[in-house]
Formats: structure tokens, C-alpha cells, sequence
């Protein structure tokens, strides 16, 4: 028993550790192109053996949004300090709802509980550091402080409430992916080709390019046969693109296609890229890079 418990406070030690360090380290958030929902899914997969341990059910909610640009860790960290705040309001199980819904400001998600909600008395500091209602040896007050830090990094704002029917609801706001297509001229989309190792990436930056007002194509799989310049006016190279794609683009490559390379990848003999942005980057860099402005 004393070895136990000795284990459950090292344990409970090294928690308070690492939240005190993520509290008080403020990194810079890396943002990039993210589709909400798939960062709910994230905290909720992290989650699901918790969840279904004290019979909470989930109710998921995700209408279409636009993207946002954020630091995925960080704001799944943001969802997993909610959700967990959630379960612990409902121990003897009840009902979790989540939602990523558009809103006037950007998008917004929602956590909401059927446990007893907060105390009226409570609401003003729930967001303070070291403030915590739970049992001693239960919380370090820390979860919804790192999570408020977080999201005034990101640019947005969190709320908390009390729901009508019971039970608590938290809500946090972020803005959308800034559109740059009125910067545009105005005419059909500018088409531009993505090479890209992971067509998961490929299809996030694909949508952030739709953000910008361009129409964007996956070529990776080789859609870029023949002269690329005859159907792009610029393309996009990820990590990992195919050696044979880029070879393809080498030999294809028209002088009036720009081409930007996003991330560390080594230019193929006989092509240069025309810009260089680093894994994290903004919208509007993007932009000047494919517009041949200055980045």
C-alpha cells in the first residue's frame, strides 16, 4: 500500500511538473493550415478509453468551416484539458457534446457536460492559474489556464458557462484562416499543381490555397505529364514529393511557372525554386511567394 501510494503521488508530481513547465515555458504557437474537426478528433481518440472507462457518451457535432491556421499540439491540448474537465464533472458517467460550428468570428468549438455545472461563484476565476474546485490530489489548477493561454495565442478567446438544462459548456473562438482572394485580380482561379509526399498534406494545402482564391490540384500522382506550364501558373512542393515527379517538373518546367518549395526540400539538378517558405508559414506569405512578391 505505501508503495502505491508512494507510485500514484510520483505520478501525480511529474503531472504537476509538466503542466507547470507548458505553463510557464509560452512557446510560440507553429501554425499552419489545420481542418478543425480533425483536431476534435484528435483529443477524442486521445480520450476514448477514458471516456468509455466512466460511461460518458459522446455526441459529435461538425458542420463545414473554413480552416484555421494553429498549432495543431497545442490546441488538441486545448480540446483534451476540455474534455477531461468534462469527465471529471461526470464521474458516474453522463453525456459529453462536442461541436465545431462556423461563427461570425471564425470557428467556434464547444464542450458541454451534463455533470452539475459551476458555481456562480466560481465562473470569475475559472480560468485562473492554481485555481481548482477538485479535491486535493485531484488537480493542479493548471488545465484550463494552459488552455485560456493557448487560445489567446492562437488569437481567439474562451468562454465558460452553465447550461440552461445543467451542466457546464465551454466555448472556444478562433479565427478563420485569413482570404486573401480579394488581392487577387479578378478572373477565373489561378491554377496551381501540388507535389507532395503525404496527400493529406497535400489536401490541407489544397484547401488553403482554395482560401486564396486559387484552384489547386494534387499532381502528385503524376497528373503533371507532359509541360506543367500548358495547366498551372505555379506549383507547390512539399516534403517528400516523388524524386520522379520532381524530375518530371525539371525537364517540364516552363520559365513563366513559378515554383515554391514549403519546407526543407533539396531542389533536383536543373531546377531551382523560386521560394523557399519553412514548414510554418503564414497564408499571406504563400501568397507573395506564388504572386513572385517578397516573403
Amino acid at each position: 500500500d505505501d508503495l502505491a501510494l508512494i507510485h500514484r503521488e510520483a505520478q501525480r508530481a511529474g503531472d504537476i511538473v509538466r503542466s507547470l513547465l507548458r505553463f510557464a515555458r509560452h512557446r510560440e504557437p507553429v501554425r499552419e493550415p489545420l481542418a478543425p474537426d480533425t483536431v476534435l478528433n484528435d483529443a477524442l481518440a486521445v480520450l476514448e478509453h477514458r471516456l468509455a472507462r466512466h460511461r460518458i457518451q459522446v455526441r459529435r457535432r461538425c458542420e463545414p468551416t473554413p480552416l484555421i491556421m494553429a498549432d495543431r499540439d497545442q490546441l488538441t491540448q486545448v480540446l483534451i484539458n476540455l474534455v477531461n474537465n468534462a469527465i471529471d464533472a461526470m464521474k458516474a458517467g453522463g453525456e459529453l457534446t462536442v461541436a465545431v460550428t462556423p461563427c461570425a468570428e471564425g470557428v467556434a468549438f464547444t464542450v458541454s457536460d451534463t455533470g452539475p455545472g459551476i458555481a456562480a461563484e466560481v465562473l470569475p476565476r475559472i480560468f485562473d492559474p492554481f485555481f481548482t474546485t477538485k479535491p486535493p490530489g485531484e488537480g493542479t489548477g493548471l488545465g484550463l489556464s494552459i488552455a485560456h493561454g493557448i487560445v489567446q495565442a492562437h488569437g481567439g478567446h474562451i468562454s465558460a458557462s452553465n447550461r440552461p438544462e445543467g451542466g457546464a459548456c465551454f466555448q472556444v473562438v478562433l479565427p478563420a484562416a485569413p482570404a486573401l482572394a480579394a488581392e487577387k485580380t479578378t478572373g477565373p482561379p489561378t491554377a496551381v499543381a501540388i507535389l507532395h509526399g503525404d496527400h493529406f498534406q497535400a489536401e490541407l494545402l489544397a484547401q488553403a490555397l482554395s482560401l486564396l482564391g486559387y484552384a489547386a490540384v494534387d499532381a502528385t500522382d503524376g497528373r503533371l505529364n507532359g509541360s506543367p506550364s500548358a495547366e498551372v501558373a505555379a506549383i507547390v512542393v512539399g516534403p517528400g514529393a516523388p524524386p520522379t515527379a520532381l524530375e518530371r517538373l525539371a525537364r517540364g518546367r516552363h520559365q513563366a511557372t513559378r515554383v515554391v518549395a514549403v519546407g526543407s526540400v533539396a531542389a533536383p539538378p536543373g531546377l531551382a525554386w523560386d521560394a523557399t517558405l519553412p514548414p510554418s508559414y503564414r497564408l499571406d506569405d504563400l501568397h507573395r511567394a506564388l504572386t513572385g512578391g517578397t516573403v
